[in-house]
């Protein structure tokens, strides 16, 4: 059953905001800026409070560790005083429609998306909230036209909801001013910034034609080494075509003269977040998504093109968090196209490097992709690094190759699936897998 979940803050009991929680999937309330709803500046709130669940069972709200707890219907649970289990723990906690979770100083209540949730007279005295900015990407329909929209395109005025296209054609509701320092491209209204990494920003847009929302890259450094990177990139980007790979739209200069790459958006943030928020991911809600970056990938390798840079930040997801695009091709190398020289001895994040790759990143192969992706699979299924640092030192931890096999880690786990990572985490590139194509083969074959 689909429901709504209506969060009213002590702070502007005006301003109210709706999310719709992906059935059979999670959904994180929190202070950090990577929870599906963000409550920020409580102090009673912790980084990654409770979790919203559905299951066989039904609805039910978790408690991740915060130190305040949380109440429903007036119950508490966690904190200093409320409810726990014999041992210590938060109990899970049944919900139904209409019970409400109180977290901090903000009022959760579940709700029914075909039933008005107000009255009259609450309707007629609700402002429009002033920014939208604040709404976390999870999907949500449009009480005016009735279309499927993402919650970062969205106002709430009065309890409803309104698309873009229906936000800007009512009186009620202007659409927000871009944030100061924003690229101005043409044919685009800029919502909000989504990311920022070395070479360049990421914003959330909106596509005027028709409220299509987009992802905005914008090079934020004019250095010759960055531009030509980037340009790689856009070239790379153009040539890769699949279905688990973040597509590229088009490419230009902002009204500044500042190069831009538009493509997909992705709703469902990073793999890194979901990492943050879950630790280690169950095995049956990670095989669909391992598969899918190995098929990714192995199409890149096809064409010729080495990754080099994958970790859970460059792993995109959607709505629901059951689909991974590969992103970022900005430290790739590929068959005729241009190579550069970055300052340092290794490109990429280390705790995903081969030893390889750590010496002489140029001259690296498929396999340290090979290596990449299994470091990551490793991390989504035990919650930790494969390597084992020793006073935080990974650069010895890498050359040395100092892990522990997923096997001896977590016995729990599928031994044909862990035979299959450690061997990708070998040490030596030739006792690991050719590329990313043969590992998805084995993978297939488990």
């Amino acid at each position: 059953m689909t429901v709504r979940l209506r969060v009213v803050s002590d702070g502007d009991p005006n301003a109210v905001r709706t999310f719709t929680p992906p059935t059979n999937a999670w959904f994180v309330v929190g202070r950090e800026d990577d929870a599906d709803c963000v409550l920020e500046d409580d102090p009673k709130v912790s980084r990654h409070h409770c979790q919203i669940e559905h299951d066989s069972e039904g609805w039910s709200v978790r408690d991740l560790g915060s130190t305040n707890g949380f109440q429903v219907n007036g119950v508490a649970y966690g904190g200093k005083n409320g409810k726990r289990g014999a041992d210590g723990s938060v109990p899970s906690v049944s919900l139904k429609l209409g019970d409400s979770v109180r977290v901090g100083g903000s009022t959760l209540v579940l709700v029914d998306p075909t039933l008005h949730d107000t009255t009259p007279e609450e309707t007629a005295s609700r402002q429009p909230i002033k920014s939208d900015l604040d709404l976390q990407p999870l999907d949500q329909f449009c009480d005016a036209c009735g279309k499927l929209v993402a919650a970062n395109s969205v106002a709430v005025v009065g309890g409803r909801t309104l698309c873009f296209t229906c936000r800007a054609s009512t009186a009620k509701v202007a659409p927000a001013a871009a944030p100061a320092g924003s690229p101005k491209v043409n044919g685009y209204e800029i919502v909000r910034q989504v990311g920022d990494g070395g070479m360049g920003r990421v914003f959330l847009a909106c596509r005027v034609s028709d409220g299509a929302e987009v992802a905005i890259k914008l090079l934020s450094v004019d250095h010759t080494t960055d531009l030509l990177a980037f340009k790689r990139e856009m070239a790379i980007m153009r040539s890769l075509r699949h279905e688990n790979i973040v597509a590229f739209h088009e490419a230009g200069h902002t009204a500044e003269g500042r190069p831009y790459i538009i493509m997909e958006y992705m709703p469902g943030g990073t793999l890194h977040q979901m990492i943050r928020a879950r630790k280690a991911i169950p095995v049956a809600e990670a095989l669909p998504l391992i598969r899918q970056m190995l098929s990714g990938l192995s199409a890149a390798h096809a064409l010729g093109i080495i990754h080099r840079d994958i970790k859970p930040l460059n792993v995109m997801l959607d709505g629901s968090r059951k689909v991974a695009k590969l992103m970022d091709f900005g430290l790739a190398k590929g068959d005729g196209f241009l190579e550069f020289t970055k300052t340092g001895a290794a490109a990429g994040s280390i705790n995903y490097l081969p030893p390889e790759q750590l010496s002489n990143y140029k001259r690296v192969t498929p396999t340290a992709d090979v290596f990449a992706l299994a470091a990551l699979c490793y991390e989504m299924l035990s919650g930790t690094s494969p390597y084992t640092v020793k006073d935080g030192d990974f650069v010895s931890a890498v050359l040395n190759h100092d892990m522990m096999p997923l096997e001896k880690r977590c016995p729990a786990l599928p031994a044909g699936l862990t035979r299959l990572l450690d061997r990708a985490l070998a040490k030596d590139p030739g006792d690991r897998f050719a590329d990313a194509g043969e590992m998805l083969s084995a993978f297939d074959r488990l």
